[in-house]
């Protein structure tokens, strides 16, 4: 459990960010620390020498000043399909890449 309070999502501004198969880039690989990635889940600050963003593979979620400690969610860092995610956290596959 990563503590959030709500869903970083690639949805910036009222616009849907583009369809990603990249999941170090998914959903919000832009969320700065300090700024809006500020404390991990045991309550530590991210410091600007932390990964940015919220990320499924490839996450920088202890606040430690490095980013070797990093944790994925899925296996691959790269899927066959491309997703895209709204301002409410719903999550859509674009393709599948079997088309």
């Amino acid at each position: 459990d990563n503590q959030l309070d709500s869903l970083p999502t690639g949805f910036v501004d009222g616009t849907v960010i583009a369809a990603t198969a990249n999941m170090s880039l998914f959903p919000h690989e832009t969320a700065a620390c300090v700024t809006v990635k500020i404390n991990d889940p045991e309550g530590d600050a991210y410091s600007a020498s932390d990964q940015d963003g919220y990320v499924l593979f490839k996450h920088d979620v202890v606040a430690d000043n490095s980013t070797a400690a990093l944790v994925n969610y899925v296996a691959t860092e790269i899927t066959k399909g491309t997703y895209t995610v709204d301002a409410s956290g719903t999550i859509v596959q674009e393709t599948t890449g079997y088309e």
